[in-house]
């Protein structure tokens, strides 16, 4: 039986995601195993000026049987936008896209912060090698029987008048939106509307999981775990990497029967 390996957020950090998968028992070489990225895989947790381009050739060119499902995040959002105008904003610096730029020019990420020169060259480098492109070809969810994978979170469209994720009525508006969602508002709706779930889970990253942990059990916890509301069939995958050098992830079949993840309920 196929398993569904997922992971969230890992911004820039490829030692921690590759710990991440090593525990989920992740084999790219097994035909058995498919890989799901949920988004927001560059940027301010990155510890060295190699680890972007690591996790991009990872997922992008790396040895897999079966080819990794690659969603959009809000952060690819940022990334695509800085990288069209070929310039930092002090925003952009904020979010560590510095980081992203300096792993594609092979410089040091200060170096990049406010070098126009070397930000222009770095943009042209990310062009070249078919980074941008793929950027551009990310999925805005991955849909199975038993689950439905998503960036911040659905459109409310797809909870509230169970609207499908497939519909055309969702364009490329909707579903960017839904990748900056506020996650905590969004559960709450969802919860409210459909009291036993939607009938699979939904897994998502994006918003900070201890704190999604807090407002559901009112437990206190150090980043590095992820959330599980088993009733309402929700899975939130942001370890907040930055901060616990840790990267969300859940093992599913497709049937949406949760094998292992390191989510806490």
């Amino acid at each position: 039986m196929k398993k569904y390996f997922m992971f969230a957020d890992c911004h820039g950090d490829f030692s921690a995601l590759m710990d991440a998968l090593e525990v989920a028992g992740y084999d790219e070489t097994n035909p058995d195993h498919q890989l799901v990225g949920l988004g927001d895989y560059f940027g301010r947790a990155a510890r060295s000026n190699s680890d972007c381009v690591a996790i991009w050739k990872y997922l992008a060119k790396g040895h897999h049987v079966n080819k990794p499902i690659c969603l959009r995040g809000n952060h690819e959002s940022i990334l695509l936008d800085a990288i069209r105008r070929r310039r930092l904003s002090d925003l952009d610096i904020y979010n560590g896209e510095h980081n992203t730029f300096a792993s594609f020019a092979g410089i040091y990420p200060a170096q990049m912060k406010y070098d126009y020169q070397h930000q222009f060259e770095a943009a042209k480098t990310m062009y070249d090698c078919g980074f941008v492109r793929w950027l551009e070809n990310l999925f805005w969810y991955f849909e199975k029987k038993g689950f439905v994978c998503v960036h911040g979170f659905l459109p409310p469209e797809c909870y509230t008048m169970h609207t499908p994720c497939s519909s055309d009525t969702l364009g490329d508006y909707a579903w960017n939106e839904a990748s900056w969602a506020k996650t905590p508002m969004e559960i709450s709706c969802f919860n409210k509307a459909n009291p036993e779930g939607i009938g699979k889970w939904v897994i998502f990253g994006h918003w900070r999981a201890t704190e999604l942990i807090w407002q559901h059990t009112g437990k206190e916890l150090d980043d590095g775990v992820s959330f599980c509301d088993s009733q309402h069939k929700l899975i939130g995958l942001d370890n907040t990497t930055v901060l616990s050098s840790a990267v969300g992830w859940a093992v599913l079949d497709e049937a949406g029967n949760l094998l292992r993840s390191n989510c806490v309920e």
